[in-house]
């Protein structure tokens, strides 16, 4: 799910490239919770609950997590520095793949999914309509009655 293996296909939120950006160590220092409620609220299809949102800035937030975000923000350059190595091993690799996806999700477009299903062999495709980047959160009970579906037929030899 989401993961924008083709980092240039993605779709990088204003957070995102204000932290790769020479004012992302003070971006960083000034995030606060209502802010970044209102900035990741934008990469939902469905508004999240404020329990989830304030649940994630507390865990962001801890021992001033906040402050390491510019830090973090650097997979994405690894994603470019990898993807070579990361997708080579998708195009061999000989186990059930599911590629599950929200259609709506801004940052981790579709068509990352679409071409990483196409990339990786047997992989089957799975779009979720309405949903946006964080499927698991806005529908956790269609995300694991997919994934248990494909864990199923995965064990039945399908």
């Amino acid at each position: 799910m989401n993961g924008s293996v083709h980092v240039q296909m993605a779709s990088p939120t204003i957070g995102q490239r204000l932290l790769r950006s020479p004012a992302g160590d003070l971006f960083a220092r000034l995030s606060r919770q209502r802010s970044f409620a209102f900035q990741i609220a934008r990469v939902f299809a469905r508004r999240p609950q404020a329990v989830v949102t304030d649940g994630m800035w507390q865990l962001l937030a801890r021992e001033q997590g906040t402050r390491r975000l510019p830090q973090i923000i650097q997979y994405m350059k690894e994603r470019v520095r990898f993807e070579r190595r990361w997708v080579g091993a998708l195009e061999r690799l000989d186990l059930p793949v599911l590629v599950a996806w929200g259609d709506r999700d801004p940052v981790a477009v579709l068509a990352i999914a679409e071409r990483l299903a196409a990339e990786t062999p047997g992989a089957k495709l799975v779009t979720w309509p309405g949903l946006g980047h964080y499927p698991q959160l806005e529908d956790p009970a269609l995300v694991a009655a997919t994934v248990g579906e494909f864990l199923a037929q995965v064990d039945r030899g399908g």
